[in-house]
């Protein structure tokens, strides 16, 4: 995974620009990097991984308690975002709008629960988004 907490990195992410879809989604959250961390998750990473690197449970609402398959499960993302090969997840973290922003790759090799929980809960990214 790559995880991106600076301006530094973001620019480092973004040149040169290669016009995928997880960089045409960090240029257009790059006003973001003051406040948010971008978590990229690769082919390989668990579930346990990418929770630990980012220091927020993700299967396991930080609320209550639920998981991913309790029938009162209610993710802590503010919202998922399906761009089409890539899921978007923001989970803010503190009342001045800092957190972090999960980029999920729709492939092969991704942990297939972060898949199916991502599916589970993912709308359609509006015209306005990075798409």
């Amino acid at each position: 995974m790559r995880i991106i907490d600076n301006s530094e990195l973001l620019d480092q992410a973004l040149d040169p620009p290669d016009g995928t879809a997880i960089s045409r989604l960090l240029a257009a959250r790059a006003d973001l990097i003051d406040l948010a961390t971008f978590v990229i998750v690769e082919a390989g990473d668990t579930l346990q991984d990418i929770e630990t690197a980012a220091g927020v449970p993700i299967a396991t609402n930080l609320v209550d308690g639920a998981r991913f398959g309790d029938l009162d499960f209610v993710p802590s993302f503010e919202w998922v975002q399906d761009h089409g090969d890539l899921y978007e997840a923001p989970v803010i973290l503190s009342d001045d709008g800092a957190g972090i922003v999960f980029i999920v790759p729709d492939c092969l090799g991704v942990d297939a629960t972060l898949l199916a929980l991502l599916r589970a809960y993912a709308e359609p990214a509006d015209a306005n988004s990075a798409d």
